[in-house]
């Protein structure tokens, strides 16, 4: 069972400013908390010449799953991890993203392609969510891949939203398509 998704939200970074702030851990915190995840924890963070790599985990919240799946859980939902492989390349930003869930065995891989546009960023994020559970496993993908697409909406309104880099972050160092 697999359940497919892709979509496409406006960034008001450029694709260098987005290289610039990846390189921030604190970045990377911010955008766990603008997607409404419960106690983000940043695990690793490094960055090297043109590659970050982050590890991220959180848990889902109970209160935006359907009923008969929060049930299931007590304190908070699920336990997740999020692993991020991001690549700058000469057109803008790339990633290979690993979302393994360790309470039902369900993995999210996906990619996101960081592209420029007039006003900042395209940011396209597009992939799949597994679960192998008999009978259940469909439903509770498509709850997985409908949470992604509204987290992900919500991170991208926050730094658009911000509008500035983090603090200590600069739009220097690396330059797309120089």
């Amino acid at each position: 069972m697999t359940t497919s998704f892709d979509q496409t939200y406006a960034v008001t970074l450029t694709p260098t400013q987005f290289a610039a702030a990846l390189r921030s851990p604190q970045f990377a915190v911010t955008r766990l908390h603008a997607a409404g995840r419960q106690d983000p924890e940043l695990i690793s963070h490094s960055a090297a010449g043109t590659q970050v790599r982050i590890k991220a985990r959180y848990f889902a919240r109970v209160e935006e799953m359907p009923g008969w799946m929060a049930t299931r859980f007590t304190d908070h939902g699920p336990e997740n991890h999020r692993t991020e492989e991001w690549t700058v390349t000469d057109t803008g930003l790339r990633a290979d993203v690993v979302i393994e869930s360790l309470s039902n065995g369900g993995t999210v891989t996906a990619a996101y392609a960081i592209t420029p546009t007039p006003t900042g960023s395209a940011w396209r994020v597009h992939g799949s969510s597994t679960v192998k559970i008999p009978l259940l496993g469909r439903k509770i993908e498509a709850y997985i891949v409908d949470s992604l697409v509204k987290a992900y909406a919500s991170e991208a309104e926050e730094i658009s939203a911000a509008g500035v880099l983090p603090a200590g972050s600069s739009a220097t160092g690396v330059r797309i398509g120089a």
